[in-house]
């Protein structure tokens, strides 16, 4: 899937629907046995407001207990009214989190489960072993509903934070990957694009035409040049015209 709508394409109007479409691929590559939440908060009485830190502890909690238990994950830190951070984490496991549907009377909808195995995990991230981390309770559950009902609950998460982030939190980053996520959303400058990689080759057509080489056309367009040249560049058909 490509998000393109304008330069800002992973800003505030686009960030809720990129993790949508995000979760839901996830889902549908994986299945939605496998998916499920990770909510992380606070430890004990301390309420973490500073992103940095809650930042810094999350890293010593991915890179010493998170990283390689799971498939793959996705993280969205988020802040309540009152200024705590939390963390919810999509994980995706190499097991089945949930078993069979079913009717959940007092919700009114089909809820799923923990498996056995899901529930073997909950030592792993039990309160004594978090705190050693600086955070707090953990709490690992299966997915509920379908693939867009799930990618549209974790991108409503993203939607509060915007509403709620704060001049400092600026460089802290809201949504994290692991680097065995399946990225499904590419805008028109990543790497990943077949865009992209069309219009590198445009350029260097562009410049070899006009201007004789590459280097003279930035000399004369000046370095950035692809914001003139973007609709020649990024063109679908007609460029040879």
């Amino acid at each position: 899937v490509q998000v393109h709508r304008g330069g800002a394409w992973k800003q505030g109007a686009n960030a809720r629907r990129i993790v949508e479409i995000e979760v839901e691929g996830a889902v549908r590559l994986y299945g939605g046995e496998h998916c499920g939440m990770l909510t992380i908060g606070c430890p004990g009485d301390e309420r973490i407001k500073d992103a940095r830190e809650f930042s810094s502890r999350f890293d010593s909690f991915n890179v010493n207990l998170l990283s390689g238990r799971f498939v793959q994950w996705m993280a969205v830190i988020q802040r309540h009214k009152d200024g705590v951070i939390h963390a919810h984490i999509v994980v995706v496991a190499g097991w089945e989190m949930g078993g069979k549907p079913y009717w959940n009377r007092k919700r009114r909808a089909y809820r799923c489960a923990p498996t056995a195995r899901c529930r073997e995990e909950w030592e792993v991230f039990n309160p004594e072993r978090m705190r050693g981390f600086g955070l707090g309770v953990a709490n690992l559950l299966p997915m509920q509903g379908d693939s867009a009902g799930f990618g549209r609950y974790v991108g409503r998460y993203v939607g509060r934070e915007l509403g709620t982030r704060r001049i400092e939190d600026r460089g802290v980053r809201l949504v994290r990957y692991s680097q065995s996520w399946h990225r499904v959303v590419h805008g028109p400058f990543s790497a990943a694009d077949f865009r992209t990689r069309r219009a590198w080759d445009r350029a260097q057509d562009l410049a070899l035409r006009i201007w004789g080489s590459f280097d003279r056309m930035v000399s004369d367009v000046g370095p950035r040049g692809k914001w003139q040249l973007r609709r020649a560049l990024y063109a679908g058909v007609g460029y040879e015209q």
